[in-house]
């Protein structure tokens, strides 16, 4: 085989690998992005010059979500928190949802630190974003912090019995041993309705025998 015929083939096997890796590339980038497969590609391009926009993270968090891609909706969230802490709040709720809750319990940290409101009584949605956080942190057992913001949801509604928030109030008070708070938060909830008469009995019994055994 001459020069020109090795050069010839070796020019062909490059344009046929090539061509094989492009095919091989779109397959893949079909298979892991189905209908979105020309949409991703602009954000992509964008990605790889470190030009994207929020709205960039906003579309590419749409398209996993609805091909379920859960790993990369939080990325895109993250993304968009970490431009705007106002969003951490949605990726907060997000892993909470995930059951990935020291995540959570970080990223509703960060929203809380940077709420205006921090300091006052919750209003609006507000109340279910600390309900939401004091879960997340009784997850994680960590059992004071949690309390606060139970405390906190409770005092954003002081004419309304929770009754779910106070069953899981009086369990993380329970934990802290403060019983005597304990105590009058299930009987508030008794004297609320006739119905509840025996709400969360065996903890009241429990603090009976308590306040029994301490005289």
């Amino acid at each position: 085989m001459n020069k020109v015929d090795q050069e010839l083939e070796n020019s062909t096997f490059a344009v046929t690998a090539a061509l094989g890796a492009f095919v091989m590339a779109s397959l893949i980038q079909i298979y892991f992005w189905d209908k979105y497969s020309l949409d991703i590609i602009p954000i992509t391009l964008k990605e790889v010059v470190g030009a994207t926009s929020p709205s960039d993270w906003e579309d590419k968090a749409s398209m996993c979500s609805d091909l379920k891609k859960w790993d990369c909706v939080e990325a895109q969230y993250l993304k968009a928190a970490q431009y705007d802490k106002s969003k951490y709040v949605r990726l907060a709720g997000f892993q909470f949802s995930r059951r990935k809750y020291e995540r959570s319990a970080r990223s509703f940290a960060i929203y809380f630190e940077n709420s205006k409101n921090i300091n006052g009584i919750l209003k609006g949605e507000e109340i279910e974003i600390a309900l939401t956080y004091a879960k997340a942190l009784t997850e994680l057992n960590q059992n004071e912090e949690a309390a606060k913001f139970y405390e906190k949801v409770l005092e954003a509604k002081p004419d309304t019995v929770q009754v779910s928030v106070i069953h899981s109030y009086v369990k993380i008070l329970f934990k802290n041993g403060k019983y005597g708070r304990a105590r009058v938060l299930i009987e508030d909830v008794r004297k609320s309705s006739s119905t509840a008469a025996q709400f969360m009995e065996a903890e009241y019994q429990q603090i009976r025998k308590l306040r029994t055994a301490s005289r």
